[in-house]
């Protein structure tokens, strides 16, 4: 039975100043894993959630094989233009379920802890290393390289604090 992530209760509480910070904790959520010593409180695997997270950031580069429904996109221009960084908290809430046309972002099941801290790690040093950007956000249209790393840190506290080091 999958879990209901929105009423999971002893999550970690994180908050990324920049990307040194989140892959600081990526090295560490990554060794606990490896030891045995990393659990998730959700739905998704360690592998899972890096895999899931590497796709949200390559989308910044690719755009993505899916559309936003226009309703998405009116709300989300409206929250950027009046109240980013607020939205952006608002939208980022455990238990959010994506549309069946975004299931794009959904990582496979079973994916390697290798591979998906791989690639984690090469789309947030693209971020961190501000390496221009391609493509607007879907939702939320061009962002500023600092809004984009606000808005993949905030992503990455949210779904990492799913991961309890024992």
């Amino acid at each position: 039975m999958p879990v209901d992530t929105k009423n999971v209760a002893n999550r970690r509480e994180l908050a990324f100043a920049d990307f040194d910070a989140l892959l600081a904790d990526v090295d560490r959520v990554e060794l606990a894993a490896r030891g045995g010593k990393a659990r998730t409180l959700g739905n998704w695997s360690v592998a899972e959630i890096l895999d899931h997270l590497a796709i949200a950031m390559e989308f910044a580069y690719a755009a993505p094989p899916f559309k936003i429904a226009l309703p998405f996109k009116v709300v989300g221009r409206v929250g950027k233009t009046l109240f980013f960084r607020g939205f952006v908290r608002s939208m980022l809430k455990p238990g959010f379920k994506l549309p069946k046309a975004a299931r794009a972002m959904e990582p496979a099941p079973g994916t390697d802890l290798d591979k998906s801290a791989a690639r984690f790690r090469a789309a947030a040093k693209r971020l961190r290393d501000r390496e221009p950007t391609s493509v607007p956000n879907q939702m939320l249209g061009r962002l500023t390289m600092d809004q984009l790393h606000f808005l993949h840190l905030r992503h990455a506290e949210m779904h990492l604090g799913f991961v309890r080091l024992d």
